[in-house]
């Protein structure tokens, strides 16, 4: 996963973490919660 982390332009795991609960409200560790409906 790191890799594909930096191929996308993360330099981190927790970089994409925040950027990713900045968007959808949770962190990816609970992505299965979110519904479709719900998203940005």
């Amino acid at each position: 996963m790191l890799i594909l982390l930096l191929c996308v332009g993360y330099e981190s795991a927790s970089q994409f973490s925040r950027a990713f609960k900045d968007l959808f409200d949770v962190p990816p560790n609970q992505a299965d919660k979110i519904s479709y409906g719900e998203m940005n």
